[in-house]
């Protein structure tokens, strides 16, 4: 096995992070077109996140993609009545995710919208876990927001700006109080086995685990920046 060194390509893989895809669709250029999906090839690229878990995956993804979404709170879908909405999740777009978050967000039943777009159960209850929380958000003033629940929001992939825009304040407040409860970034190694064996792989993601991977060295360093999702 080549990203480990050690184990043979028999051995059995053993992953302790999710891969979330996200199409790229080019219809912030061509405004004009129909943004209808179905079986033709529209999307120029993709947007490739790595996460602890489905949640912070999937929400880096959504910020990946550089369409100035950082929640599943949509000002275009919010105007919508219910009636629209259900002809939208119908007939997808590629801002479907948004509308089964809008759907959500206003009661309607999960497993009705399940059978509404074909969408599996593990899924739909991890949007609906999302919009939840963007909910509580809301709600929630900032002397409330505790060391606990920031925590855990940063854990399952919130952004200090997705916050921030929830809470109606600044993202440098969301900043500041994350400091002042120690929750740092950290850095764990993309392997085959979950950290079982030592891995040569130096290929890493972000999360806000408690242990870092990264062993640094003396070596020379190098940053390389990508330029976002092809075009």
């Amino acid at each position: 096995n080549e990203v480990t060194g050690k184990t043979y390509a028999c051995f059995e893989p053993s992953l302790d992070y999710i891969v979330v895809k996200i199409p790229k669709w080019p219809f912030d250029k061509f405004k004009k077109a129909d943004r209808r999906l179905g079986t033709k090839m529209m999307a120029t690229g993709e947007i490739m996140a790595i996460g602890e878990n489905f949640e912070s995956a999937f929400l880096k993804g959504i910020r990946s993609l550089e369409i100035g979404r950082y929640n599943l709170e949509h000002p275009a879908i919010e105007s919508l009545r219910m009636e629209e909405l259900k002809k939208e999740v119908v007939n997808p777009s590629d801002e479907r995710i948004f509308v089964v978050a809008e759907m959500l967000r206003r009661g309607y039943i999960k497993e009705k919208l399940q059978k509404l777009t074909g969408i599996d159960k593990f899924f739909m209850e991890k949007i609906e876990w999302i919009v939840k929380q963007e909910e509580l958000l809301k709600k929630m003033s900032f002397a409330d927001l505790d060391e606990k629940f920031l925590r855990n929001l940063k854990k399952k992939g919130f952004s200090d700006k997705g916050i921030a825009d929830l809470m109606k304040i600044s993202e440098e407040d969301i900043h500041a109080k994350r400091m002042q409860y120690g929750i740092v970034p950290s850095y764990k190694m993309v392997d085959t086995c979950a950290g079982e064996f030592e891995s040569s792989s130096s290929y890493y993601y972000s999360t806000y685990s408690q242990y870092d991977e990264v062993v640094v060295n003396s070596g020379r360093k190098m940053i390389v920046i990508g330029s976002g999702p092809i075009r």
